[in-house]
């Protein structure tokens, strides 16, 4: 890119951060840091809590693998991979249940009490590997965007999106992580359906509709995995099962519950990127299908596509360290 398009894109990650920062409430309190109340220590509302799972799990590496799916199955590809979303709802019946039945108040505590604390630790273990992965999955699409991977851009570009979060984590906690959640959220909807706007008139919905095979080794061998890894994928993620035990059980359930089809919906559509290139026959090899699609579409587009990964890095990163927080010094 030239010099001016570099300064309006680098210009952006820092305002980025700066409206971060402004949204995000100064949290002093231990409820507000790591439980998401407010000053008054009032529960965070559900639907804000709905928000920021559903935003929270719409993070930048996983609409590329969306998208890069749709790009080499058509849409079997999109759709087997929005699978995973279907495993919302059904932790979230799963935590209903823990809270209802055990009375538990967390993953940690529940597993030292039931389980002993051997069994706590190694979950404890597994969970961080998955924490540190989401750290740099996350960055480095968000590098990306700024330079090929391992050049200087792309490394100042990750370290500075990183430093940034980790920055309005430390003043706002899980609050904080929710309330920028709700902004990043209704972001990234705005600019999905500018996007989508723009793509999918290209082609007749039919063709979106029937693109790909329904065969094993078309991706209904996927669609297949991924139903079964519904079944424990979610207990693996901490940022999940943390906002299942901060409001009430009935209302954890329903915001569970529509932040997973909600999700499943966004990772469809945000395939169809993919099943463009699809389509038009583009290739993506040692590219992902987003980046190769907005530079077929000109600098405008391919803006757009940076500020949805950054947004989406942004809510899974910075839910990503306050469930790091509230790992090791609250739970361990």
């Amino acid at each position: 890119m030239d010099s001016t398009t570099g300064i309006f894109f680098w210009g952006f990650l820092i305002m980025y951060g700066i409206v971060m920062f402004l949204l995000s409430p100064k949290t002093v309190s231990l409820g507000g840091f790591f439980k998401g109340e407010d000053k008054q220590g009032r529960a965070a509302n559900p639907w804000m809590i709905t928000a920021s799972i559903f935003i929270a799990w719409i993070f930048a590496k996983s609409v590329t693998n969306a998208a890069n799916m749709g790009a080499n199955f058509g849409i079997v590809g999109g759709i087997g991979y929005a699978m995973y979303w279907l495993c919302i709802p059904l932790t979230g019946w799963a935590l209903y249940r823990l809270r209802r039945k055990f009375k538990a108040t967390g993953m940690i505590s529940f597993l030292t009490e039931h389980y002993g604390i051997a069994a706590a630790f190694c979950f404890s273990a597994a969970i961080l590997v998955r924490l540190f992965n989401e750290v740099w999955s996350n960055t480095s699409v968000v590098g990306a965007y700024y330079g090929a991977s391992g050049s200087a851009p792309f490394v100042i570009a990750a370290l500075l999106f990183t430093a940034i979060t980790v920055g309005y984590c430390c003043w706002g906690g899980m609050r904080g992580s929710i309330i920028t959640d709700v902004a990043q959220a209704i972001l990234f909807a705005v600019l999905l359906i500018a996007v989508l706007v723009w793509v999918v008139p290209m082609h007749d919905l039919s063709d979106f509709a029937t693109s790909g095979t329904w065969t094993l080794g078309g991706g209904v061998d996927f669609i297949i995995g991924a139903g079964l890894q519904c079944l424990s994928y979610g207990f693996h993620d901490a940022v999940l099962t943390d906002r299942g035990f901060i409001c009430e059980e009935r209302k954890m359930l329903k915001s569970f519950t529509v932040a997973g089809l909600l999700g499943f919906v966004a990772i469809v559509l945000f395939s169809l990127i993919g099943v463009h290139a699809y389509l038009d026959g583009m290739s993506i090899a040692g590219s992902s299908a987003p980046v190769v699609v907005a530079q077929s579409l000109g600098i405008v587009a391919f803006f757009m596509m940076a500020v949805i990964m950054i947004a989406t890095a942004g809510s899974t990163l910075d839910s990503t360290f306050s469930s790091l927080a509230k790992l090791t010094a609250r739970d361990l």
